[in-house]
């Protein structure tokens, strides 16, 4: 059981710190950086800060979701091929594309956030149109 928890949380987690990083880098080249001012009430950094980590923790959400979801997919299709997923795993695979359509709902959602929050970033959107 402990792997099957690894095997779940190793990729996120690797996904997301490359994802965050790579934001971190393309921050700066895209305009998502955030400028300290005085004037702001909420102001609790003293040096220019990157925004859009949001995008790399989406990532690291989405993208195993994802591999996740095709490699059910393809297994169910093709069950010779995919013999190294383990027997108390794969009874559990057709249950897995069964709840596609809500995992669907909630990538969307998600995906929803994360656009709002990207825009935020970009263009300081008031409170009210964000609660929208």
């Amino acid at each position: 059981m402990l792997w099957f928890i690894a095997a779940c949380l190793l990729p996120a987690f690797c996904v997301t710190f490359v994802a965050t990083a790579g934001m971190k880098r393309l921050a700066p080249r895209l305009g998502l950086i955030d400028q300290p001012a005085v004037h702001k009430r909420h102001a609790t950094h003293e040096q220019a800060t990157p925004l859009g980590g949001g995008v790399g923790i989406y990532l690291g959400f989405v993208l195993p979701i994802l591999a996740a979801q095709g490699i059910a997919w393809l297994a169910l299709r093709n069950p010779s091929a995919f013999g190294w997923i383990p027997a108390e795993v794969a009874v559990h695979l057709e249950g897995v594309l069964y709840r596609s359509a809500t995992m669907g709902a909630l990538l969307l959602g998600g995906t929803v956030l994360v656009a709002m929050g990207l825009l935020d970033d970009a263009a300081a959107i008031a409170w009210p149109p964000r609660l929208a």
